[in-house]
């Protein structure tokens, strides 16, 4: 029997593999020489330093189970790729603003164009 005890924020995927995982360690390690093997401890333990490695491991679920490890991955991407599109778009604003601005600039020296053509035509140039 294995037990996990893990507080509310410990995704339960993760440990129902560190519990899956130990158990077939375990079958695979002792089964049928568990009782005959003589190292359990006065309180009925069986000391095995995998189990302590893969406690160490289960530790941070995103290293123990690929899944969750590609999840949060895929969280990140989600969110840098929200602020590449919001940065896109505030560009897009700019690139308006600038357009507009453009075309003021254009008409403002077509008018300057027209006021100064008609200014030179009445000039004469005497010699």
């Amino acid at each position: 029997c294995v037990v996990a005890c893990c507080n509310e924020n410990y995704p339960d995927r993760a440990a129902f593999g560190l519990v899956t995982k130990t158990l077939q360690e375990f079958h695979e390690k002792y089964q049928g020489k568990y009782e005959a093997s003589g190292v359990c401890t006065t309180d009925g333990c069986l000391p095995d330093p995998e189990i302590e490695r893969m406690l160490k491991k289960f530790q941070n679920p995103a290293e123990a189970d690929q899944v969750l490890k590609i999840q949060k991955e895929l969280e990140d991407i989600q969110t840098i790729m929200m602020q590449n599109m919001e940065k896109v778009l505030e560009r897009g604003e700019k690139l308006d603003d600038l357009v507009a601005r453009t075309d003021d600039l254009s008409s403002t020296s077509k008018t300057f164009y027209k006021t100064a053509k008609k200014t030179n035509q009445g000039c004469c140039l005497l010699m």
